[in-house]
């Protein structure tokens, strides 16, 4: 899920008035030509623990801004960031302005090796396997003067060599960085991808994966030939976690995305595929290049989740069917997307999970129709891209082009039956 923050700085004036600006204007410069390096360090003794730490000098009085904050949280988690002299140390206001010789923070993972960890709760993960995971939220302050912010690792078992991301900018994904020992790799439309997992994810992770993980992406990114992705290098994590907790989730950053898949003594077949279509859920929205309203945002990729999982071969359920097994039980499963969408905006939560099973139902049986006329929603998801619509409801350009395509009478149908 994706934030995004509207910049707009433009300075108007006179013509005498550019020389006196020039000073200024090429301190400004030197900023944006200058990138800064916060580099992490790790211990193999405590890979549970790492600390940050950035040199400062040379760019004098810097203004630390807040880290982006979690989705739906209340930035009370914030790193508490420590501007270090020779001969002194001292807590960093964050937005206003400080001369460092440095600053340093601690940032802590969890082990998720005890089958218990929801990674859409986006916290810092480690594995006994030899990774890591870093979500920037809450972690990773930004700095005013518009330096570039380069994230660097560094082990201290390993050569010199670092490994360094930069930080997406606010109107991108945000950073979710994963290194360490990936257990295969790849090549799938230029792009190199390292899957990284688990003890237990290790023994999925063959050719029939790769074949399946390289179809799965081959068909999404046709979606969007001007897809967001800005690196070359595309890393993917799974982590365990056990069926007791009745929960599955994923989460997407910047060229990366993490998903987890259910530890099960009966129906592995079935975890498997789930595994597969929340992979293909965060690879929509790793990829797409448009911006949806929320609710349209996380159907699509659910729905897209499992119709890129159909493209490798039949599967076991679908998304009405999945539908029809829960709404008899699912809480508020007879508010309609659009009122739901809304209560989500206002922060009432408990109504997020209904973009899912609800939404890509809807997108299911839309698609269906669509298909008997011979077509696809493949070739209208653009349209859909209006999101300063605030109330959510499905654009005009969007509805004509369905009516006359499937006609009213089976459009109002699936609107009442989901949307209203």
């Amino acid at each position: 899920m994706l934030y995004f923050s509207i910049q707009i700085s433009k300075l108007l004036c006179a013509i005498f008035l550019i020389l006196l600006a020039q000073v200024p204007a090429a301190q400004d410069r030197q900023f944006e030509e200058q990138s800064i390096d916060f580099n992490l360090r790790l211990d193999p003794d405590n890979p549970t623990t790492g600390v940050f730490s950035a040199r400062t000098a040379d760019f004098g009085r810097l203004t630390f801004m807040e880290p982006r904050p979690a989705p739906f949280s209340n930035n009370s988690n914030l790193a508490e960031i420590y501007c270090v002299h020779d001969d002194s140390i001292k807590p960093v206001i964050y937005g206003e302005a400080e001369r460092c010789d440095r600053i340093e923070w601690e940032v802590s993972f969890k082990n998720i090796d005890g089958r218990d960890v929801n990674v859409s709760e986006q916290k810092n993960l480690y594995s006994d396997s030899g990774w890591w995971a870093l979500f920037e939220w809450d972690v990773i302050p930004r700095i005013k003067e518009d330096l570039n912010i380069n994230l660097c690792i560094h082990h201290s078992d390993r050569p010199p060599e670092t490994e360094c991301r930069s930080l997406p900018g606010l109107n991108q994904a945000p950073l979710l960085l994963i290194w360490g020992k990936s257990v295969i790799e790849f090549q799938s439309s230029g792009r190199t991808f390292r899957v990284f997992a688990d003890s237990g994810g290790q023994k999925i992770l063959n050719e029939k994966t790769k074949e399946r993980l390289n179809k799965q992406y081959s068909y999404l990114s046709g979606l969007f030939p001007h897809g967001s992705i800005s690196n070359s290098m595309v890393d993917i994590a799974w982590v365990g976690i056990d069926e007791k907790w009745k929960a599955v989730g994923g989460a997407t950053g910047e060229s990366a995305y993490i998903s987890n898949y259910m530890v099960t003594e009966n129906n592995t077949e079935m975890s498997l595929e789930r595994l597969f279509w929340i992979s293909g859920h965060e690879t929509f929205h790793m990829i797409s290049s448009f911006m949806y309203p929320l609710w349209i945002s996380e159907s699509l990729a659910h729905y897209y989740g499992y119709k890129s999982l159909a493209q490798y071969s039949q599967t076991l359920t679908t998304p009405i069917q999945e539908w029809d097994k829960k709404k008899e039980s699912f809480p508020n499963s007879n508010t309609g997307l659009y009122a739901a969408h809304s209560k989500v905006l206002n922060n009432e939560t408990s109504y997020y999970v209904l973009f899912y099973d609800k939404g890509a139902a809807f997108w299911h049986e839309l698609d269906k129709r669509i298909e008997n006329k011979g077509g696809s929603l493949d070739h209208y998801i653009s349209l859909l891209s209006v999101p300063e619509q605030e109330d959510g409801e499905l654009n005009k350009e969007f509805t004509s082009e369905i009516i006359s395509l499937i006609g009213k009478q089976e459009f109002e149908y699936l609107v009442s039956e989901y949307l209203e």
